[in-house]
Parts: structure tokens; C-alpha cells; sequence
């Protein structure tokens, strides 16, 4: 692999962590306000925008977490009634969850939350823009996933996912060039 497309890559995975950190800051002061865990939301965030009905090992494998740590989250979230467990009929111990109205309030609230914290980074961006990345980053994190289910391990896969990647990245590069340089001063501005 071409050491420039390497650092180009390690550029990228530099860009996000430095996206999140802000963003996870205005998500967790949502999740203060609501007294919820960041698991604790992120199961209800899964439950309430599921389409249909989930089991907690569907969720675990959905946000990537082991089946205990999301069985835990699920039996905070039920014992303060922001969802509940139904019998599964095609499974006699994995219950399937729902949001409660409790819990479909609460994501609503956190959702609006959010969005009022998170407004002041994405003025800068159209909607058209933040879709292409967003596109993009899903299409380099399936390559990623692919490749590492694929070959069992994170080494040896890097190559044979960057050339996925590349062929991705070089439909919407362009953009991401362009936009990724503004997030990262802005994100170097909040940071002063």
C-alpha cells in the first residue's frame, strides 16, 4: 500500500475522533439532563428508531456491544419504564423491546436537545453535504467491518480495506476535502 494513501487514511480516522469530541460532549450533556448512561441511550436510541421490535442480542450485534452490557442498559431502561419487554413468539428467553411513550417522549426531548447543541457546528454545511460524507463514512466503515469479518483480524486487513475504501473516498473525495479541512478548524476554534 502507498505510504500516501495511508496517511491520507490516518488523516481521516484523526478527523473523526476529532469530530466526536465535541459532538459526544453536547450528546452526553443530553444524556446528563435525562439521567441516562451513554449505553443507557444508545439502547433507547436503538429501540425507538428500530422498525420493528428487537431483541437485546440484535441490538448488541447493531451497536456493537457485548449482549450483557446492552441487558443491563435495557433493565435500567425498564425499571424507569422508557421501554418494555414483550414475549417473542419466535424465541422463548429473548424478549423482544419496545419504546414505551415514557421512552419515545425522552428520545424526542434528547433528539431536540441535541439538535439545539449540535446546531452551532453544522451551520456552516447543507444538508446535501452532510449526507455525501455521511454516505461516504458508511461505505469506509462497511469496507472495515467486511474486511476484518473477513480475514479475522484488524493487520492484515487494513490493505485489502483500503483498497475499498479508496474506490469509495475517490467518488465523494472531493467533498470531503473540501469540508473535512472546515470542520476540523472549526472543531480547532471551539478547542481554543
Amino acid at each position: 500500500m502507498p505510504m500516501a494513501k495511508f496517511k491520507e487514511f490516518v488523516g481521516l480516522v484523526d478527523d473523526i475522533e476529532r469530530i466526536q469530541r465535541p459532538y459526544r460532549a453536547a450528546v452526553g450533556a443530553v444524556q446528563e439532563e435525562l439521567d441516562l448512561s451513554g449505553m443507557e441511550m444508545s439502547v433507547l436510541s436503538a429501540v425507538a428508531e428500530a422498525g420493528t421490535p428487537m431483541t437485546v442480542p440484535q441490538i448488541g450485534r447493531r451497536l456493537g456491544h457485548a449482549r450483557q452490557v446492552v441487558q443491563r442498559s435495557a433493565n435500567v431502561l425498564i425499571g424507569r419504564g422508557l421501554i418494555e419487554a414483550r414475549d417473542n413468539p419466535d424465541h422463548k428467553r429473548a424478549v423482544l423491546l419496545f419504546p414505551s411513550k415514557n421512552g419515545v417522549a425522552a428520545k424526542a426531548r434528547a433528539d431536540e436537545r441535541a439538535e439545539e447543541l449540535v446546531a452551532p457546528f453544522l451551520e456552516p454545511f447543507d444538508a446535501d453535504t452532510l449526507a455525501e460524507i455521511s454516505r461516504t463514512m458508511r461505505a469506509v466503515r462497511a469496507a472495515l467491518e467486511a474486511a476484518t469479518r473477513e480475514l479475522g483480524t484488524i493487520g492484515p486487513t487494513l490493505e485489502a480495506a483500503t483498497r475499498d475504501i479508496h474506490v469509495t473516498l475517490a467518488e465523494t473525495g472531493q467533498t470531503i476535502a473540501r469540508e473535512l479541512p472546515r470542520i476540523r478548524a472549526k472543531l480547532e476554534e471551539e478547542e481554543r
